[in-house]
């Protein structure tokens, strides 16, 4: 019987499947400052793997760059083809093979104030059809958006690639200022303050406050704030004015201004403005402090204390300018003759004696201020709004340099004087001097001796030396000058033991002279070393 048979042949074919694997890492050249900021270079690898089941062509990649909040940024250079593992051209890759590209970005000022860069790229090809192939079997596109290649952070696909930048509030590299354009400014005037904060890290500094304190006499205009010429809410707080979280870009100026009013109850003189970066956790400094000084000029009537006075020849040597004495002009009862009344009546004409207590010219004084004033011909002088004075008054001290003083001259009066003076009033300060005899008496310790209960005293022969020698000075003006000889090798306490001797003498003296002298007597103290 015949055998029959059928041979049947069914030819399956295996379309292109594509499948791109694309990873993008990166790695950040420093620029040699050490930190993670402006200026270091992130250079970005991306590699695409196919995984298709047959080659793939025209492969392009699309890169995105942003900054972390979204802004959209521009790669510096690439991407850039480098090679491809199994040696295919730019665009073409073999199944399993690896292409290999190169991006960089240069971190800058506007980034890292973003916050640092987030960057993806998507790789697009075409699968390649074998031969063979029927007709319907065409090329399908493939494409794949790329990972970082971290994993472990949970996200393994799609995952951009990120550099963060982290702001900071390490106490460098900040500078503050404050200025103002006003240098005299008035009463009920109002002055602006120009504050400005430098940021010379290469990463954010902040958030960080702005702490303005005025000084007495100025309050804040409400409203008048701004923060790089914006308008900004501040914190007041009596005359603490608080720009609050305020972040520096890096390599960059942020600039608050301010306006301030000078009360009508200012006091006249220097106000200072002080400004201060401060850390809104802590309150720590973040930077030197700044000040700005404004000036408010003294009205003469109402803030200053001026001071006249007189250097005078005291005579008499009391210690006081007396006035002139009446003299009459020829008969005591006439006005140059000629009657009871004068010529024109009225009271007797007199003159002033010009030789009583005259001033002493060209001689200097001295304020603590370091202020020189010198005597005009008449010995007169004037330190016009000499200080301003607290509203209850405030001393103020003038000191005559004894060396301008005529040869031969002592004070009669204190020296250094002190006065009160208080605002919008004139105090009068005279010196009085006079020329007199100088009587030297040296002292050593052997004038000294202790008495019975141990105390220093006075010897026996240098009582009697005083008691022979006032007599003799008694009735003329005599300055005691009192010199005490000191060892060579004297150290502190021998010259504060001297002063103290010689105190103890000027009251033995002072005592002695209650008695017996008819005028005032000066009493001087010195001390001198033996090799002089």
């Amino acid at each position: 019987m015949p055998t029959v048979c059928s041979t049947t042949t069914e030819t399956v074919y295996q379309a292109p499947v594509g499948r791109l694997e694309t990873t993008k890492t990166q790695a950040i050249t420093d620029n040699g400052d050490g930190i993670t900021g402006v200026g270091d270079t992130v250079t970005f690898t991306i590699t695409v793997q196919n995984l298709s089941n047959t080659s793939v062509n025209n492969l392009t990649l699309d890169d995105t760059l942003t900054a972390i909040d979204g802004a959209a940024q521009t790669l510096d250079t690439g991407p850039d083809f480098v090679s491809a593992d199994l040696g295919s051209p730019e665009g073409t890759l073999l199944i399993n093979e690896i292409a290999t590209y190169t991006a960089t970005e240069v971190l800058t000022v506007n980034t890292v104030t973003r916050g640092g860069i987030r960057n993806t790229v998507t790789a697009n090809a075409l699968t390649v059809v074998p031969p063979g192939l029927p007709p319907s079997v065409v090329p399908i596109p493939v494409s794949d958006v790329s990972d970082d290649g971290i994993d472990t952070d949970g996200n393994v696909v799609n995952d951009p690639t990120e550099v963060l930048v982290e702001s900071s509030l390490a106490p460098t590299g900040l500078t503050l200022t404050k200025t103002t354009p006003r240098g005299v400014v008035e009463r009920g005037s109002v002055v602006p303050y120009t504050i400005t904060v430098r940021n010379d890290n290469p990463v954010v500094s902040g958030q960080l406050n702005i702490v303005d304190v005025l000084p007495p006499g100025l309050l804040y205009v409400e409203g008048s704030a701004t923060l790089d010429g914006i308008p900004i809410v501040v914190r007041i707080e009596g005359r603490v004015i608080t720009f609050s979280n305020v972040p520096v870009p890096p390599l960059t100026t942020v600039v608050a201004i301010i306006q301030a009013r000078v009360t009508t109850g200012a006091q006249a003189g220097e106000l200072v403005n002080t400004a201060t970066l401060r850390d809104p956790a802590t309150n720590d400094l973040l930077a030197r402090q700044a000040t700005a000084t404004v000036r408010i000029l003294p009205e003469a009537v109402f803030d200053c204390g001026d001071v006249i006075g007189k250097v005078f020849e005291d005579r008499n040597r009391d210690g006081y300018q007396n006035p002139p004495r009446p003299v009459a002009l020829g008969d005591p009862d006439a006005i140059g003759g000629g009657g009871k009344y004068g010529k024109y009546g009225g009271a007797p004409a007199v003159e002033t004696d010009d030789g009583t207590e005259p001033g002493v010219p060209a001689v200097r004084l001295a304020g603590v201020d370091g202020t020189i004033i010198t005597t005009d011909q008449f010995g007169r002088f004037h330190v016009p709004c000499a200080m301003l004075p607290a509203d209850r008054g405030s001393n103020f001290i003038l000191k005559i340099d004894t060396r301008s003083l005529p040869a031969g001259y002592r004070l009669t009066t204190e020296n250094p004087r002190v006065v009160r003076l208080t605002p919008g009033k004139l105090t009068e300060m005279n010196f009085g001097v006079a020329i007199s005899k100088v009587v030297r008496v040296d002292l050593a310790a052997n004038a000294f001796v202790r008495d019975g209960d141990g105390n220093a005293a006075l010897s026996e022969p240098l009582k009697v030396g005083i008691a022979r020698l006032l007599p003799q000075i008694t009735g003329e003006a005599v300055t005691l000058h009192l010199a005490y000889h000191l060892p060579p090798k004297a150290e502190a306490a021998d010259i504060k033991r001297a002063r103290a001797l010689m105190a103890m003498v000027k009251r033995y003296v002072a005592q002695e002279w209650a008695d017996v002298g008819r005028t005032k007597l000066t009493v001087e103290m010195t001390t001198v070393r033996s090799d002089e």
